[in-house]
C-alpha cells in the first residue's frame, strides 16, 4: 500500500487544526473531525508536551488564576445540535484556510 499524502495524515491535520485555532481566536469553540479529535485527546494525555505546544502556538497568556490557559476540548459539553453547528463552522474555516476538507 502506498503511503498517504502528507496533508492527509491525522498528525498533519491535527497540526493544521491547532494552527486554525491560533489563526481564529474569535472562534474559541472549534470542533475537530474524529481522527483529529483522537490526536488531540492523545496529545492532552501527554500534558507536558501539550502545555509546551500551547505556549508556543498561543503564547504565555496568563488566565485570571495565574495559569496558562490551555486550549481544552470544550465541544464535549455541547448538545448534538450545537455540535453539528460548531463542526460545520469549523469545517468551513478549515477549508477556507487550507483549501481542502478537514476530512470529517
Amino acid at each position: 500500500m502506498p503511503p498517504l499524502p502528507h496533508s492527509t495524515t491525522p498528525k498533519h491535520r491535527y497540526a493544521r487544526f491547532l494552527a486554525l485555532h491560533a489563526a481564529h481566536p474569535e472562534q474559541p469553540l472549534l470542533v475537530p473531525a474524529a481522527d483529529i479529535a483522537l490526536m488531540w485527546h492523545t496529545h492532552l494525555g501527554l500534558s507536558g508536551q501539550y502545555t509546551a505546544a500551547c505556549r508556543e502556538l498561543f503564547g504565555p497568556v496568563l488566565a485570571p488564576y495565574g495559569l496558562d490557559p490551555l486550549w481544552r476540548p470544550d465541544y464535549l459539553d455541547l448538545t448534538v445540535e450545537q455540535l453539528e453547528v460548531a463542526y460545520g463552522k469549523t469545517a468551513e474555516l478549515y477549508e477556507a484556510m487550507f483549501g481542502e476538507s478537514d476530512g470529517g
